[in-house]
């Protein structure tokens, strides 16, 4: 695991492994995960062109299964073109009603999942 960035507003790169398997998920597999929010990617992206995935501030993240949160990154990271997702993707952790623990959960979650892409972190 590699961690770029030293300020709480650095984007912080993680490269993570892919255990999930390679068949491809389309957004049935994934709808109940979709409709609970725990991440949604809107289509916007950074200023360097990557994806952005958004982790929005609700209280039931920790709801979410390691599987489960797999199941979704792999979905919600084969969403745009192949060109768009080798630059890697910025998430943003919107915790903004919420305590610090919050967000290491969810930087918890996301350092233990072995799926394998760039993440840029924001919080």
């Amino acid at each position: 695991m590699q961690i770029a960035g030293g300020s709480p507003n650095a984007c912080e790169e993680f490269e993570m492994q892919n255990s999930v398997t390679s068949e491809q998920l389309g957004v049935n597999d994934v709808l109940e995960l979709l409709q609970q929010e725990y991440a949604i990617i809107s289509g916007g992206k950074s200023k360097e062109g990557c994806p952005i995935i958004t982790f929005p501030d609700n209280s039931n993240f920790e709801m979410l299964s390691d599987t489960e949160y797999q199941r979704l990154m792999l979905y919600l990271t084969s969403v745009p073109s192949l060109h768009d997702a080798d630059l890697g993707f910025h998430l943003i952790i919107d915790r903004r009603n919420d305590k610090w623990n919050s967000v290491k959960a969810v930087l918890l979650k996301i350092s233990v999942s072995t799926l394998y892409y760039k993440l840029n972190f924001s919080f």
